[in-house]
């Protein structure tokens, strides 16, 4: 979702949708900023599509990991890299 598209959206503090807890970080910068900023990265690096999204998918793992599902969102980031690695060495 685009910026500008969730700024002109009102929502309270750990919105369960569109801002829960466990993606707001420090307050200033929220999962998804920080996600939108490594993306536009990629795009300059002309990295494919599909390690770009394995490679976010992590990327929100790591952010929540220790707020919602502890090792089981490590292990899931794991899993994430694991793809995006197997599809790099293709």
């Amino acid at each position: 979702m685009m910026e500008e598209e969730t700024s002109m959206r009102p929502c309270q503090k750990n919105d369960p949708v569109y801002a829960p807890a466990h993606y707001a970080g420090d307050g200033k910068i929220e999962c998804k900023s920080a996600i939108g900023s490594m993306m536009a990265g990629y795009d300059l690096a002309a990295v494919c599509s599909s390690v770009a999204y394995w490679c976010g998918c992590a990327f929100k793992y790591l952010w929540r990991w220790p707020l919602k599902n502890k090792s089981e969102d490590l292990m899931k980031a794991r899993e994430c890299i694991d793809i995006a690695l197997s599809l790099v060495r293709e």
